[in-house]
């Protein structure tokens, strides 16, 4: 199975997880995703405005600045 298909076999799963995550949303125009906006608690924390220095990094990245010195 290719992946546009398996996500059109997934996909009316996928409708009924968005309508219990989304219940005043009877579409569930997000159901692929499942992020409904862009607020802090949702994106990306790099974009975000209250992380800044060290804690925009991931620990993936944080390791290997320590492994460096």
């Amino acid at each position: 199975m290719g992946h546009s298909a398996k996500r059109r076999h997934e996909l009316p799963r996928m409708k009924v997880k968005a309508r219990k995550v989304y219940p005043h949303m009877d579409t569930a125009k997000w159901a692929n995703h499942l992020k409904g906006c862009s607020c802090n608690m949702c994106c990306n924390p790099r974009r975000s405005k209250l992380f800044s220095g060290d804690e925009l990094l991931t620990m993936q990245e944080r390791r290997a600045a320590a492994a460096a010195y």
